[in-house]
């Protein structure tokens, strides 16, 4: 009963985790040389503490009660003697392993091979989660929408420093006028 559950879990989560520690040894585009420091790269970056903090909250809250509802409800789809169980079964353990496969996908875009751990290659996301209604009004579905707005904040930390720079002259000179 659990076993599709078990196994997309062990192939989407587990795998690519302990692929990922055991290959981190070897040269790439990223660690030349290879080694283990890469780790401490990315433990560096400012973006690493609030996303520790995030998925710490998903493991803890979200991820056992995910578990323990799609269980559950397989369970008693069990202890029942009607026709359909087994695809009952199946249908309430898709959405739990939906999240796994689409968290894999997600990060091998974000964090690829070909991201340099430094300031320069930050990347800026908007998302929204919007609720669709069926025909008889009921929500059905969620639409999920992620932008990537980084040329964005690029240009907005240009001008940023563009206006620093010309306050800075202004001071220069008001100051030269004295």
């Amino acid at each position: 009963m659990i076993l599709p559950y078990v196994c997309f879990m062990f192939f989407c989560g587990i795998i690519p985790i302990a692929y990922g520690i055991l290959e981190v040894r070897n040269p790439s585009w990223v660690n030349m040389d290879g080694g283990y420091e890469t780790f401490l790269k990315v433990l560096q970056d400012f973006r690493v503490g609030p996303a520790l903090i995030n998925v710490f909250f998903i493991i803890i809250i979200f991820v056992p009660l995910m578990a323990i509802t799609v269980l559950s409800i397989s369970l008693l789809l069990d202890a029942t003697e009607l026709r359909g169980n087994a695809l009952m079964r199946l249908l309430f353990l898709i959405p739990a392993l939906i999240p796994t496969g689409v968290a894999v996908l997600f990060w091998v875009s974000v964090v690829g091979p070909d991201v340099v751990w430094d300031h320069s290659n930050i990347r800026w996301f908007i998302g929204s989660i919007f609720p669709l209604a069926n025909s008889l009004g009921a929500i059905d579905t969620l639409q999920i929408v992620i932008q990537d707005i980084t040329k964005r904040k690029n240009a907005e930390a240009r001008l940023e420093q563009l206006n620093r720079t010309l306050e800075d002259q202004v001071a220069e000179r008001t100051a030269a006028l004295r």
